[in-house]
């Protein structure tokens, strides 16, 4: 789960594409963060004094860095709430596949955006569920997911081969335009 084999640094180079280098501060969620392995890759490609809210069910207990504050978080990412357009960015990096209503969640999560503010995705690229990925979530889904005159500029950023078997992940982001 949360990419347990893979490294830090991987997961820096696999989501950097979502990141430019005049960024300012900004404030982000990683919502299923796990042991942290994609909190910690957006510390490496958020600007220095921004501030992260790594939630997960489990408490978890991830250290703030000199340049990056982070916040754990235990809550249920189907009930977190946020003050609205708080956020420039929600991470949800390999836990969408376990929300069955996806699209009632990235509704209410988009609210706390902030305007021309993104979703960073990343999931598996496969329509069969298992054990650990019980409600799949294909690119092809997500791009439906996303088809809402409120969200614009979907963008597949990265893919790579998984470790768990023969399909894919991948990485994309979604902007929120306006509510």
């Amino acid at each position: 789960e949360n990419f347990f084999y893979m490294k830090i640094n991987d997961a820096s180079i696999f989501i950097h594409k979502a990141f430019q280098k005049d960024n300012p501060v900004e404030r982000w969620a990683d919502l299923g963060c796990g042991g942290g392995t994609f909190t910690y890759a957006l510390v490496d490609n958020l600007k220095p004094g921004s501030m992260i809210y790594a939630v997960d069910k489990v408490m978890p207990l991830l250290n703030s860095t000199n340049e990056v504050r982070i916040q754990n978080i235990s809550a249920d990412i189907e009930n977190i709430v946020f003050v609205a357009e708080e956020l420039d960015g929600i991470l949800m990096a390999n836990s969408l596949h376990y929300i069955k209503d996806k699209s009632k969640l990235i509704q209410r999560l988009g609210s706390f955006l902030k305007v021309n503010r993104k979703f960073l995705i990343v999931e598996y690229d496969t329509n069969k569920a298992n054990r650990w990925v019980p409600f799949p979530l294909p690119f092809k889904e997500l791009e439906l997911l996303f088809k809402n005159p409120e969200f614009s500029h979907l963008n597949k950023i990265g893919e790579r081969n998984s470790i768990f078997g023969p399909q894919k992940m991948y990485a994309c982001i979604v902007s929120r335009l306006f509510i």
